[in-house]
């Protein structure tokens, strides 16, 4: 049995290769094409685009990896109905319900390997944003992983972070005078930005550094601040597929500490919590269709029937998921209550197939 576990194992691993070769080149390709259209802007070039792409594939392979679970399994078990492979294995006595556990099995292998990839995915992705707002801003703006560095004029704006909800924090000003000697050092915890391009910095730490030697220090709870570079300038917040799990859920904090919406970011970070449990029960819902071909039942429509239903059902999943958080607002039971739905009628259709006379 371990020997047929191991088998069945091997070509349901085929099939999570192939789906997500398949799967990432045709979104790489569509990437390409919406990255195509910057090609020109300043610095940017095919290169750039091409390199943004591909860093960007590792985020783009977690984000579809409940997808490519699903296929891989529909996909694997359908070559053992194309060579007559799952008939024989049902007479040799191998019950669906014993292949569903396996394909589920797999499939959480399939996850646990995603768990190392997930380590550097992010970041790659956050270092693909940088580089194509870096090499599209036409304002002297450089993007890194210390934030968002802007120069006008002798004058060093750092922002540290865009990410929580929008509001820039962390912002450091380093003004220097025409013999490059630094005049003023400003230091402020965020910045609530007005309507007319004006910036109310709160926490302020302001040190001016005199001719003499000496260094006056004034701390405001709040300052107002006009930006001395062009509005144009576009200060952009990375997407919430840059940030890694610790990353949003630190997010999610912050907002919730500053009485602020958190829904978005603890929407996501529970998605990505229980995203192994998502790719396993779609899976689990999928086989059904598969493990219950009949010897003369054609392949193809019941390989597509389990997609279809799975994909519907993934459909569905996402409606109840916001529904359920507009109607209890509590982020942590919108993206559970429906997996465990799914997983519930997965498990029905399985012992449905599991009764059904070989």
């Amino acid at each position: 049995m371990k020997r047929l576990f191991r088998y069945f194992t091997a070509a349901l691993a085929r099939g999570y290769l192939l789906v997500a070769a398949s799967l990432l080149a045709l979104f790489g390709l569509f990437d390409f094409m919406e990255q195509a259209g910057d090609i020109g802007d300043a610095n940017y070039g095919t290169g750039d685009a091409l390199l943004v792409v591909a860093l960007s594939l590792p985020a783009r392979l977690l984000d579809l990896s409940p997808f490519i679970a699903l296929l891989g399994v529909v996909y694997g078990l359908g070559t053992f109905v194309r060579s007559q492979e799952l008939i024989a294995m049902r007479a040799a006595g191998v019950t669906p319900l014993r292949l569903a556990v396996a394909c589920g099995l797999a499939t959480a292998g399939f996850f646990v390997v995603l768990a190392g990839v997930e380590l550097a995915a992010r970041p790659m992705y956050q270092e693909a944003q940088m580089l194509r707002m870096t090499e599209t801003s036409r304002d002297g703006v450089l993007f890194s992983r210390e934030g968002i560095w802007i120069e006008h004029e002798g004058l060093f704006v750092n922002i540290e972070s865009l990410a929580r909800g929008g509001t820039p924090s962390g912002i450091r000003l380093y003004d220097f005078g025409d013999d490059t000697v630094m005049d003023r050092y400003l230091a402020a915890d965020r910045a609530e930005l007005g309507g007319d391009g004006t910036w109310s910095l709160r926490g302020v730490v302001e040190k001016t550094y005199r001719a003499d030697g000496r260094i006056d220090t004034q701390r405001m709870t709040a300052m107002p601040w006009s930006p001395p570079w062009q509005q144009t300038t576009a200060l952009y917040e990375l997407p919430l597929e840059s940030l890694s799990l610790a990353e949003l859920n630190a997010h999610r904090r912050y907002l919730a500490a500053e009485d602020r919406p958190d829904g978005i970011y603890a929407m996501e970070f529970w998605r990505r919590v229980f995203l192994p449990a998502s790719g396993i029960v779609f899976s689990l819902f999928a086989a059904p269709f598969v493990l219950g071909v009949g010897p003369r039942a054609s392949m193809g429509g019941s390989v597509t029937l389990g997609v279809a239903n799975a994909l519907v059902m993934f459909l569905v999943q996402q409606i109840g998921t916001n529904a359920i958080f507009l109607a209890t607002g509590s982020p942590l039971i919108a993206v559970a209550l429906p997996i465990l739905a799914v997983a519930g009628i997965a498990w029905a259709l399985i012992r449905r197939v599991n009764g059904a006379p070989r």
